[in-house]
């Protein structure tokens, strides 16, 4: 930073030093604390991902049996939806991760805003 020095009043360039290294830590240690939590994301939402599935499955069976009771029905479906909207967090979860790595691929399409 150009200055006057005020004693000789001459030109003088002042300088200042700083000790960055625990900054550059600080910082690396973030970014490796921050791969390791996408890593972390993926790998719940892929063991969550398994017996949701077996739910989904199965509540599809159930709700799909020519015998199956009315009042069974009811709570299946409630079963159901509650398990797609499970399915749709995990979903987006894995979605949160991949991004953190570059790997989520972004793709444009229309969308009924009223089916949303």
């Amino acid at each position: 930073v150009p200055a006057v020095n005020p004693a000789t009043g001459l030109d003088s360039l002042m300088v200042s030093e700083y000790d960055i290294s625990e900054l550059k830590q600080a910082h690396d240690d973030l970014e490796q604390l921050n791969q390791q939590q996408g890593l972390t994301s993926a790998s719940v939402s892929h063991e969550f991902r398994a017996p949701l599935n077996g739910v989904l499955g199965l509540t599809d069976t159930l709700l799909g049996a020519p015998r199956c009771p009315m009042h069974f029905r009811k709570s299946l479906a409630v079963v159901m939806s509650q398990a797609r909207r499970l399915n749709l967090l995990v979903d987006d979860i894995l979605d949160a991760a991949s991004s953190k790595r570059g790997r989520l691929t972004v793709k444009q399409s229309r969308v009924n805003l009223r089916e949303v």
